[in-house]
């Protein structure tokens, strides 16, 4: 049931590379971590951070379309077209702008062509 997946799910440190909390309906989820998942977009580097655009195919609390995440360690190595799965995101109200933070948790399944579950890295 709903409220089951929500009480599993509130605490577990596996969320952002959960296939099945990925596709769970969080909309009555009030007060859950800011959660996303989308295909990259554009990369913008820095020296040891990237921001990347992505294309959103699911979000938690505001359903987004796009969305901007700052501060992701340059050395995940994330690709274009890449699927970011991310959790527990500092987010700008009205905005659809992200910051990683010490909480936050990174999913990157590569554009491969295969059935997604290959984690090549992840920032915790």
């Amino acid at each position: 049931s709903h409220d089951t997946a929500l009480e599993s799910c509130k605490y577990c440190p596996y969320r952002a590379v959960c296939e099945q909390y990925a596709s769970v309906d969080r909309s009555e989820w009030d007060g859950q971590p800011n959660f996303i998942v989308g295909k990259v977009e554009k990369l913008i580097e820095f020296s040891s951070v990237i921001s990347m655009n992505i294309q959103v195919t699911s979000s938690h609390p505001i359903n987004l379309s796009t969305a901007t995440v700052h501060g992701i360690p340059a050395n995940l190595a994330i690709r274009y077209g890449d699927t970011i799965v991310m959790d527990r995101l500092s987010w700008s109200r009205n905005s659809s702008n992200f910051d990683i933070n010490w909480e936050s948790r990174l999913q990157i399944i590569r554009d491969t062509g295969r059935s997604p579950g290959n984690v090549y890295g992840s920032a915790n």
